[in-house]
């Protein structure tokens, strides 16, 4: 898909793409801590202990789908202005998007290499990025 906007169409863009955004995760390391407790309350519930992995899945593509809209916003915006004050707000709402994106990343590596009990140790170590806050 290929965006093809004037400098004010790309500022909406954007400016839609962070309401959005905010909309979804006003901010992140809180929103991720409360997609993990909803995963391990489906484990109460699933009686073969691996959870309802769509509550880490279908936040995850949201952010995906805001995160190539921005990309694709942020190009049009930086092929007009160069870095600019504007170039420069497209930038932090990728920024903001791709660190949540790690953060759920991370707890889908663990939910599908490591498994439920290494998640269980790292999280109970204060080990995910989320925990840590790191940004991408």
């Amino acid at each position: 898909m290929t965006y093809r906007f004037n400098l004010p169409e790309s500022l909406l863009a954007i400016k839609s793409v962070k309401d959005e955004m905010l909309a979804l995760v006003p901010e992140p390391c809180t929103f991720t801590e409360g997609v993990l407790l909803q995963y391990v309350k489906s484990l109460l519930d699933d009686g073969n202990g691996k959870g309802d992995t769509s509550i880490i899945n279908t936040p995850k593509l949201k952010v995906e789908a805001l995160l190539h809209c921005a990309i694709l916003v942020q190009d049009q915006i930086t092929n007009f202005c160069e870095v600019s004050t504007e170039s420069r707000a497209t930038e932090s709402v990728s920024r903001y998007l791709n660190t949540m994106l790690g953060y759920l990343e991370d707890i889908q590596y663990f939910l599908n290499i490591e498994g439920v009990s290494k998640l269980t140790i790292s999280h109970s170590m204060g080990e995910l990025m989320y925990q840590k806050g790191i940004h991408v």
